[in-house]
């Protein structure tokens, strides 16, 4: 998606204009309409959460489905058709279901956590609702993960929300349910660093 011809709003002038001031600003507003641009991606499923990324010269998104899957889809196909008419044209009139660069079906169950690392890129760490979280880790050319089948499971709850350390490669936090407890850990080790519960 991409927005332009965006402009900040105008204070009406309330005095009287002539008519021919009149149609000369409604053609100016015509020009000035913001324009969206929209190149849709076809998934098979529900989609509980998408976090974007990028890695190198990739725009990834990770999508985690309904279908127990937690996939990575290569979005430069969309971004290119938004920047320009010819290929929009060329996307639409081709356009088929997403194929993912990547699927991980090893979760068991459908979950909602799912968050890029900041501080390595394509590192991605995902976690389902029966307490697994799995860190997948980039190999090269950035187009597959090695993910390791034990997940981290340092907790007995719904893994809710995962948000990797803006500044620690290797530290994350978790949210889980039925109460709110939030938990930061070292996923590289598998040490909780710090846990807080609210009843």
């Amino acid at each position: 998606m991409r927005m332009h011809n965006l402009h900040g709003t105008e204070k009406e002038n309330e005095e009287e204009e002539s008519s021919d001031e009149e149609s000369d600003e409604d053609e100016e507003e015509e020009d000035k309409k913001p324009q969206l641009e929209l190149a849709m991606m076809p998934h098979y499923g529900g989609i509980n959460r998408v976090r974007v990324t990028r890695c190198g010269e990739l725009s990834l998104a990770a999508v985690w489905s309904d279908k127990g899957q937690v996939e990575v889809f290569d979005l430069r196909p969309q971004l290119h058709a938004v920047h320009s008419s010819a290929a929009m044209a060329t996307f639409v009139q081709q356009q088929k279901e997403a194929t993912a660069l990547f699927s991980f079906s090893g979760h068991m169950s459908e979950g909602f956590a799912i968050d890029w690392s900041p501080k390595v890129p394509g590192r991605l760490v995902s976690g389902d609702c029966k307490k697994n979280i799995h860190v997948w880790e980039p190999r090269e050319g950035g187009t597959s993960w090695q993910i390791d089948q034990r997940p981290f499971s340092s907790h007995s709850k719904s893994v809710e929300d995962l948000q990797w350390s803006p500044t620690e490669a290797t530290v994350c936090t978790i949210i889980m349910t039925p109460w709110v407890t939030l938990t930061v850990a070292d996923v590289s080790c598998g040490h909780r660093l710090f846990s807080f519960t609210s009843t």
